[in-house]
């Protein structure tokens, strides 16, 4: 397919219109174009970069950027096309989650440490892209090999990096069907657990820095360990287990705190969700499962007049409620209207816009907003953003809710939570307090102690 071909189907004006059912061609092809093009122009080393053009109108990659968040998009990129297998069994699907689970894996062993993570791995002799990196990334650069070849590395990863793997691999892992990858994916994720459990929680590189903690954060700590737990339960389940009995009560309350502003930060959302989607779809005890609910819909229910297909997509898959189905169609509509280059949006000089303190006091319609690399981990009131319109976006904002939705509306109707009982179904033993204040009060300890442990990182 010819650039300007695909052009023509992604920017067309919402071809929803008219039809039913994100199945119908008009919202096929476009998901099919966008990931046509991830796997020409959005892995240059089987992990997420995002191409810089000649110009706004040119077709030439000269360059690319977005090195830091390779590794969290190369997470949604592998769950997007295992939703797409899951849903079609198509063999360009099994092909693409081939080549980035295999990119993911890269960046988990590269370091020589298995399971601390990369932010982006290339080969050492590759000169231009070590240019392209430097060029953007003031992040440390290590050597490392893997598969017998050696690599650059980029360090001073991140929780939300850990958090877009862990999502990947944990979706991956449920929906494909091929025993080796499968393996593949349980030796990733328990390498993962491995260390950051044996570190503390703590991501410690090879110089000795630490370069962020999970501690204060239970939400993710049991996340983790719920996707360790699937992929290796005699391995994981019984720390799974017990480290929910004492934290499952306390998942709520950062869930709170990020709550009280609705918009800075607005990533720690999409953090918030992919985290609890693993965590409370994959458990069986009713018990934790209602505590992990309960901090899922208290997310959703404060974000609830975003209009955000991602967000929608993820309680649909953890609650079963196929009605977001036609909200999630409209969303990913008015996503078609939008460019995928980061051209400059600029709606700060509007005067039909209401704003205050720098933003719009009322979510933006799709189209109008941000151009960036995934839409929906962007508050929707930013008024002005964009750049030089030479940088294309992945699209995985629009393929990831398109296939996810698809699956819950097709193929399965998902966990129902499982019937009240005395809690205890998963095998799990509930200590005292662990429901009560005494553990509240703790992870509020917790909480106040992560944040000045990062401070002190920082």
């Amino acid at each position: 397919m010819t650039p300007q071909i695909a052009l023509v189907l992604i920017s067309a004006v919402n071809p929803f219109a008219g039809t039913t059912g994100l199945g119908a061609a008009d919202y096929l092809n476009p998901a099919l174009t966008i990931s046509e093009e991830i796997q020409d122009r959005h892995l240059p080393t089987d992990t997420v970069a995002d191409p810089i053009f000649d110009s706004p109108e040119g077709w030439t990659i000269t360059g690319y950027r977005r090195f830091a968040d390779s590794a969290i998009w190369s997470g949604h990129a592998l769950a997007a096309e295992a939703y797409r297998y899951a849903v079609t069994k198509s063999p360009e699907a099994k092909a693409n989650v081939t080549r980035i689970l295999h990119g993911v894996t890269r960046l988990i062993h590269v370091s020589g440490k298995p399971g601390l993570l990369a932010r982006f791995a290339w080969p050492v002799g590759d000169a231009a892209m070590t240019e392209n990196v430097k060029r953007e990334e003031g992040d440390p650069i290590f050597t490392g090999s893997f598969e017998g070849q050696s690599y650059n590395w980029l360090d001073n990863v991140s929780r939300d990096q850990y958090s877009g793997v862990m999502f990947g691999l944990g979706v991956a892992y449920e929906l494909l069907d091929d025993p080796a990858m499968k393996d593949e994916i349980r030796k990733d994720a328990s390498a993962v657990v491995d260390f950051l459990s044996s570190n503390l929680w703590n991501v410690v590189h090879p110089d000795g820095h630490i370069s962020t903690t999970f501690i204060g954060r239970n939400d993710q700590i049991l996340s983790f360990l719920q996707v360790g737990k699937l992929v290796d339960t005699a391995r994981f389940g019984k720390s799974y287990n017990t480290q929910a009995a004492l934290w499952s009560g306390t998942v709520e309350t950062p869930i709170v705190f990020e709550l009280i502003d609705k918009h800075k930060s607005y990533y720690k959302f999409n953090l918030d969700h992919i985290n609890l989607f693993n965590l409370t779809r994959l458990e069986k005890d009713s018990g934790l499962r209602g505590k992990y609910l309960s901090a899922f819909m208290k997310l959703r229910d404060g974000l609830r007049d975003h209009p955000n297909a991602h967000f929608l997509a993820m309680e649909m898959g953890v609650t079963g409620n196929t009605a977001y189905s036609d909200s999630i169609r409209g969303y990913l509509g008015e996503w078609l209207e939008r460019p995928r280059r980061d051209v400059w949006v600029q709606n700060s000089a509007r005067t039909d816009l209401a704003i205050s303190g720098g933003r719009a006091v009322d979510p933006l319609p799709v189209p109008e907003q941000c151009t960036t690399d995934f839409l929906w981990q962007r508050s929707p009131t930013i008024l002005d953003c964009g750049g030089d319109g030479r940088v294309e976006g992945p699209g995985l904002d629009y393929t990831l809710p398109y296939w996810m939705t698809r699956y819950y509306t097709e193929k399965t109707s998902s966990s129902p939570p499982p019937p009240a009982g005395d809690g205890n179904a998963g095998g799990c033993v509930h200590f005292p307090g662990s429901n009560g204040s005494f553990s509240e009060l703790l992870v509020l300890v917790l909480v106040a102690f992560s944040f000045l442990l990062r401070t002190r990182i920082a």
